[in-house]
């Protein structure tokens, strides 16, 4: 099993071509789409990042684990379980990359390789382009590809 989760931060359905987007603003997606399929009707159970991504991981809401907006005063509970954690139980080797470990530490949790592009720069973790994502992703899967895997990989640029 070799699972690659791509994550585009703060993308937008409607500025895909995918999508009916008329500027060529996502040949490569666009491309995938083609081959693959299109869900029309697919809504995030929580919004902004942090909780949506909190509930990606976690299978449960933010109304559940407390985790709701970017504030700071909010921590998730060690109780919850990442599915991560779970494929580790399974040998499955676990990778991600990713800045949002940077936000809230419990990013990290169940990965057990987890690759920060934004470690030692002075800049917002948004500026991290894909470049930089991938210089660190595809190396990394290159050497795992003899491995069963999931791998998340977080990008900020559009």
């Amino acid at each position: 099993m070799k699972v690659i989760l791509l994550v585009i931060d703060t993308l937008r359905a409607d500025h895909l071509g995918c999508y009916g987007y008329h500027r060529n603003t996502s040949p490569n997606l666009d491309r995938i789409a083609r081959e693959g399929a299109i869900f029309l009707n697919a809504y995030p159970s929580d919004v902004p990042t942090q909780p949506s991504f909190t509930s990606m991981f976690t299978g449960r809401r933010g109304i559940e684990t407390g985790i709701v907006s970017h504030s700071r005063s909010e921590n998730l509970s060690e109780t919850y379980p990442f599915f991560t954690e779970t494929l580790v139980k399974h040998g499955v080797r676990t990778a991600a990359v990713s800045t949002l470990y940077m936000v809230r530490r419990w990013f990290a949790k169940g990965f057990q390789y987890y690759m920060n592009p934004y470690a030692g720069v002075k800049r917002k973790i948004q500026q991290v382009d894909a470049e930089e994502i991938n210089s660190m992703a595809i190396p990394w899967i290159r050497e795992h590809k003899g491995e069963d895997f999931f791998l998340f990989i977080h990008y900020w640029d559009p």
